[in-house]
């Protein structure tokens, strides 16, 4: 009896297992097709460095890292400092994501777990090979965006620079990277020091992640042209997006129907939706597609034409028979 609870017992852990290595492998799987669906750049830094207010003099570019740390009551203060070349990227690009990305691997001093930091955009030039405290480059007065110090190192820390990026991209802005800050006041000893891996480390380099994304093409919208009305008609949607991503329709039927957006769809799946108008009269089908990101396409239309109900037509067909009885004799000689 035990041995045949064994076998039941191992053969059931070899399907179990094979079962779970199967859905693991499915998720894995679809998780790298959606993420193939995506355009993605990535960069690793052209310049990164750290400025030491208590070394104002001291060039920090050939180092494996970067800090940043509060200036405290006697000037002490590190700020780190980077910059990409994104120039690869054409100007009419549709950005969606861009992330800065630095790898937390240490602290010093006393845990910075926490701590607010910020980033700013660097408004003049500068390189790695040059920059100090004492010959910083200037930047912006407000705020990129900021990002807490993780409770744990070993941990990507990151920053979201979209609109940054689209600046850069587009030329308002001249892209001279960025700048990162602890600005929160630490008024003793042992100021709380981040290290984040440089570009010099070898590994976990700083990364500038950049996602775009282009909007659908415009709906074909295919059916009847004529019709009646008060009968249901079936028109046929269907539009492609770029880079396969899921798709909702916005339809407005020319009449007093209320539009919103239906969906989700898949690229290129052709929809059928069923209208019926009230009234007779000229009306403009008109659809656009938008996809998961909010980016929309042109407008598309198809003009239909209702005119009167049949029933309608056979009614007064009747009544003038009734009333000239000689009619029906006329239009069968005629037809």
């Amino acid at each position: 009896m035990r041995k045949k609870l064994f076998y039941i017992s191992y053969v059931l852990g070899v399907i179990l297992l094979f079962f779970g290595a199967s859905v693991v492998q499915g998720f894995e799987t679809e998780q790298n097709q959606i993420y193939e669906k995506l355009k993605i750049y990535s960069f690793t830094p052209t310049d990164d460095s750290y400025l030491d207010e208590w070394q104002p003099e001291k060039i920090r570019g050939s180092g494996i890292s970067m800090k940043t740390r509060n200036t405290g009551s006697a000037g002490y203060a590190c700020d780190a400092i980077l910059r990409f070349d994104i120039s690869s990227i054409p100007p009419d690009t549709s950005i969606v994501y861009a992330t800065l990305k630095l790898y937390y691997y240490k602290w010093w001093d006393n845990n910075p777990s926490g701590r607010l930091n910020k980033i700013y955009r660097v408004t003049s030039d500068w390189d790695e090979v040059t920059a100090s405290w004492n010959n910083q480059p200037s930047y912006a007065s407000t705020t990129t965006s900021t990002s807490s110090v993780p409770s744990y190192t070993g941990i990507w820390m990151e920053f979201d620079v979209l609109n940054d990026v689209l600046n850069f991209i587009n030329g308002t802005y001249l892209n001279y990277g960025w700048r990162i800050k602890d600005e929160n006041y630490w008024g003793g000893s042992n100021i709380p020091t981040a290290y984040f891996c440089s570009k010099e480390y070898g590994s976990y380099l700083p990364t500038l992640e950049i996602i775009s994304n282009d909007p659908p093409f415009k709906p074909t919208i295919s059916g009847p042209v004529n019709g009646k009305y008060g009968e249901p008609y079936d028109y046929n949607f269907t539009t492609f997006d770029p880079d396969e991503n899921h798709i909702y329709l916005w339809i407005e039927w020319g009449d007093d129907t209320a539009p919103n957006w239906i969906g989700p769809f898949n690229s290129g799946e052709e929809v059928v939706f069923t209208h019926t108008w009230s009234g007779k009269g000229n009306y403009k089908i008109k659809a656009k597609a938008k996809d998961i990101y909010d980016f929309k396409s042109d407008w598309s239309e198809l003009e239909i034409n209702m005119p009167r109900n049949k029933a309608t037509l056979y009614i007064w067909y009747e009544w003038l028979l009734d009333r000239f009885p000689l009619l029906e004799r006329l239009l069968n000689i005629i037809f």
